[in-house]
């Protein structure tokens, strides 16, 4: 996957969670024990931890992690995952094909770690706006993309954002039963 395809994936993260940002976030997200705030956080977090695991080429987990200050807006939780997303996206952007990074799943990538981004922020972001009834409507070429490079065992047909959450037991597909468990697959691609 591409820097770009990150930040297609963040900006409709942006717009689906902007939806929702005069919402009460202390709400449960959908399907999760966190709160919407926390999730947020989490997924910021997350978008960091990835920009600065490809910028060190990490061997082993960094100890680093992004913490909203209390107090902030959710359009102020909103902006700073924009800004993560495009500080992982510029990262990537500068990072060669054969460079290297630890992620807890193995040893990856940019295009790998792209993925897990587009990954986590688009499931994330779903998690939260689905807590209030609201959809998110990622481009389906990014769906199928970070499907294709992390998921190659899911080969469903259809919409891939819908494939996609029933990969990742946030959703149903007719005539499948529902997933209750999964796990990113990140292997190097040549």
């Amino acid at each position: 996957m591409t820097p770009d395809d990150l930040r297609a994936a963040v900006a409709a993260c942006v717009t689906g969670l902007s939806s929702v940002a005069d919402q009460d976030w202390s709400r449960p997200a959908a399907g999760l024990d966190w709160t919407c705030l926390h999730t947020a956080e989490h997924l910021a977090d997350d978008l960091l931890y990835y920009a600065t695991s490809l910028a060190a080429r990490a061997t082993e987990q960094l100890k680093v992690w992004g913490k909203i200050e209390e107090g902030a807006t959710n359009a102020q939780v909103i902006e700073v995952i924009r800004a993560t997303g495009e500080l992982f996206a510029v990262i990537g952007d500068a990072a060669p094909p054969s460079a290297r990074a630890f992620h807890p799943a193995g040893l990856t990538d940019p295009a790998g770690y792209l993925a897990i981004g587009v990954g986590e922020a688009l499931l994330h972001s779903h998690d939260i706006c689905a807590a209030f009834g609201a959809r998110l409507e990622p481009p389906a070429d990014v769906c199928r993309a970070m499907l294709a490079r992390l998921m190659p065992h899911v080969t469903e047909g259809g919409d891939p954002w819908r494939v996609l959450l029933w990969a990742t037991g946030r959703g149903d597909l007719p005539g499948k039963e529902r997933v209750s468990e999964w796990r990113w697959r990140i292997p190097v691609q040549d």
